[in-house]
């Protein structure tokens, strides 16, 4: 499972803090509104996350990505 908190926000991209676990939700990848490649800013302490799952979290969200909509928690099961 990879848990997402929001981090912050503007009109164009969205910062989230990432983890496996919850209690290691220290990692940070942007997302983007025009649903480009995310950028993974910083792997979290415990356990490396694969780039491949956050475009599969990406097309989850789409539809509110695209809208300039994050949600304040997003989660994706592996």
């Amino acid at each position: 499972m990879i848990y997402c908190n929001l981090k912050q926000k503007d009109k164009n991209s969205a910062v989230y803090f990432f983890g496996t676990e919850i209690e290691d939700i220290t990692g940070e990848v942007e997302f983007y509104t025009d649903f480009s490649q995310p950028k993974i800013l910083k792997q979290p302490l415990k356990n490396e996350v694969k780039a491949n799952i956050f475009n599969k979290i990406l097309i989850k969200y789409k539809k509110d990505f695209v809208k300039g909509i994050f949600n304040q928690k997003i989660s994706y099961e592996t």
